[in-house]
């Protein structure tokens, strides 16, 4: 149901400001917060998946419960532009339900993993946050958000250290980062450096475009943090996070200079990073090259050419060409959701584009493709009005570039999430206050 609201009092209801706030926190949790299941799980030596249920039960709750309130008090909205992304995720749903319940097709992630995740991490926050985002505040959730993810790129670099005993030798930049519990991955080198890419554009954005609204302690220390994650993202030798990093901190970049007064002292900055860069990078591959030190990802990126040489391919090339035959014996409505060979049987093609075409066809690729036009013309007017926009766009880019290469549609929620979240920001956020308040403790709260 599309309810028109504009009574501004109700905005003001401390009650919908509570709303506003678990959703917020609902956000933060599912986007950035898992790795702390992982961290618990190897300092209680437990296994992960008994703490990821509770922590995805307590964000479905907590979405469930905001949902119900609303809905109850009849006090809800969605946004015209809102209303494909919900159509082509309720569309989804039904093409797994078909699967699993009436074809009965074969899932190597299993059923409870495929439902959970797509229920309680994408479908349910994701109505949550269309409907009660709008009374958040941005500003807190920005800060709850980098807080976070400064606080579990400390934590799965010490649980790494840890599980290395504490040892930093030639082979710790060969090994994938990552951490396990019995040899079993609980946290796989793609999510280490996601995470350590997040907390590098996350920095990134707060020293070019928020650098005025801070305190001077908190931009010194996003300096240092910035290199944190950048290090979680080298050691997790995965190409993935590492080319989506690159790719979205060159589009922060170009918004950065395309809002940019274009002065003396302006380009002065530029040629001074621009030199800074190249002689730390210089100075950094020299150290390399004369000690012999390997590093992960070159020899990953080094394999790549020598399989590109030799015609050798990866395993997902096989499966985008399986997604792409299935599309075309179904190129309307999709064949399934997961692949059916023998050969990668229940898995998915890891793009997006590839899978949408697998799993709904040319219908899903319109839906599709009317959410990713919608999002356009939202950021172009948040861009305009809007304070915040930047650090909810750049992680948004950032996990779109993620879903060519690696995730499915059923548990790639953070690309949901963020998405939900764009349409959900206001265009009229207020700039000129301060980002971080001194009272530190009752605004993160």
């Amino acid at each position: 149901m599309v309810t028109n609201f504009h009574h501004t009092d109700t905005y003001q209801n401390k009650s919908f400001v509570f709303l506003g706030n678990i959703i917020s926190w609902v956000f933060v949790l599912l986007c950035f917060g898992y790795p702390i299941c992982a961290i618990l799980s190897v300092l209680l030596n437990v296994p992960s998946t008994p703490i990821s249920i509770i922590y995805r039960g307590i964000c479905l709750f907590l979405s469930l419960y905001v949902i119900i309130i609303l809905l109850s008090s009849k006090v809800h909205s969605l946004s015209k532009a809102s209303t494909p992304l919900l159509i082509f995720l309720f569309i989804y749903l039904l093409r797994i339900i078909w699967d699993t319940l009436i074809v009965k097709v074969n899932v190597y992630y299993g059923l409870l993993n495929v439902y959970s995740y797509y229920l309680g991490s994408i479908l349910i926050p994701v109505i949550g946050i269309l409907i009660a985002f709008k009374f958040s505040d941005v500003k807190k959730t920005i800060m709850r958000c980098f807080y976070l993810l400064i606080i579990v790129n400390i934590l799965i670099l010490l649980c790494y250290f840890y599980q290395n005993n504490w040892s930093f030798s030639s082979g710790f930049f060969i090994r994938r980062a990552g951490l396990l519990y019995k040899d079993l991955d609980i946290l796989n080198p793609i999510s280490f450096g996601i995470y350590g890419g997040c907390l590098f554009l996350s920095c990134f954005c707060v020293l070019v475009k928020y650098k005025h609204l801070f305190p001077r302690l908190i931009i010194n220390a996003a300096w240092f943090f910035l290199i944190i994650g950048l290090f979680n993202l080298i050691i997790s030798t995965s190409r993935g996070p590492i080319l989506s990093t690159i790719l979205t901190t060159m589009v922060i970049a170009f918004i950065t200079y395309s809002d940019s007064k274009k002065t003396f002292n302006f380009y002065n900055k530029i040629l001074t990073i621009l030199f800074i860069i190249f002689i730390s990078g210089t100075l950094v591959l020299s150290y390399i090259s004369v000690n012999n030190i390997e590093i992960g990802i070159f020899n990953r990126f080094k394999l790549m050419k020598e399989n590109s040489q030799t015609g050798k391919k990866e395993t997902r090339v096989d499966l985008y060409s399986e997604a792409f035959e299935m599309f075309k014996s179904s190129p309307i409505i999709g064949k399934r959701f997961v692949t059916e060979s023998k050969y990668s049987g229940g898995a998915y093609p890891h793009n997006i584009f590839l899978e949408i075409m697998m799993a709904l066809g040319l219908l899903g690729l319109f839906f599709f493709i009317i959410i990713m036009y919608n999002l356009y013309k939202k950021i172009s007017s948040l861009r305009r009005e809007s304070a915040y926009y930047l650090f909810f766009f750049c992680l948004l880019v950032f996990f779109f570039w993620m879903a060519q290469v690696t995730g499915s549609l059923f548990n790639n929620f953070e690309l949901w999430i963020l998405s939900a979240t764009m349409f959900s920001l206001k265009n009229n956020c207020d700039f000129s206050e301060p980002l971080f308040s001194n009272k530190i403790s009752h605004t993160i709260l």
